[in-house]
């Protein structure tokens, strides 16, 4: 008796350092997933730093380069008709883009006006008219039961159409709101 009371505590104590040790080894796992972490942060805040620093200093020689051939061409006589072409391009180029961006919006009003309709959370008809062959699908197949039933106690969608409805209207609402 002695020498078993004496093995399950010999076997006790194994298993609280086997479970000591799995636990340092789990956290040592934790730690060297936090290191890494920390490390990767520092990289990349180093890297971004750089990315600025390097973006400052194209700017400074863009700007110089700017101000050289500035001076260069204020030389020719030719160069105030450049410098205006150069404006007139830039406008043109502007105007360019607002008359995209107002095609693309354009385009994108009609597409939300077409699949509205096909969007059954903007059509609350669409929910209803699905809520209705739901009931009677539901009939249906209680009917292949043998159970009775009727379209009364089928159609206890009600109240989720009715929510889909006033959702339907909401989305409605803030798409208008979104074009006005």
């Amino acid at each position: 008796m002695a020498i078993k009371k004496r093995i399950v505590k010999v076997a006790k104590k194994k298993v609280a350092e086997d479970m000591d040790m799995a636990r340092k080894i789990w956290l040592a796992g934790v730690g060297a997933y936090a290191r890494a972490t920390a490390q990767a942060q520092d990289q990349l805040t180093k890297l971004a730093a750089q990315a600025d620093q390097a973006f400052d200093e194209l700017v400074e020689q863009g700007e110089t380069m700017e101000d050289e051939v500035r001076e260069k061409l204020a030389a020719y006589p030719a160069a105030g008709k450049v410098a205006n072409l150069v404006d007139a391009v830039a406008k043109q180029a502007e105007a360019y883009r607002a008359a995209q961006s107002a095609r693309v919006a354009g385009v994108r009003k009609q597409v939300e006006e077409r699949l509205a309709p096909l969007n059954p959370m903007l059509n609350a008809q669409s929910v209803q008219k699905i809520s209705a062959k739901l009931d009677a699908l539901s009939v249906e197949v209680a009917r292949m039961k043998g159970e009775k039933t009727t379209r009364a106690s089928a159609s206890k969608t009600k109240a989720p159409a009715k929510t889909a409805a006033k959702t339907a209207r909401v989305v409605r609402k803030k798409v208008a709101k979104k074009r006005g």
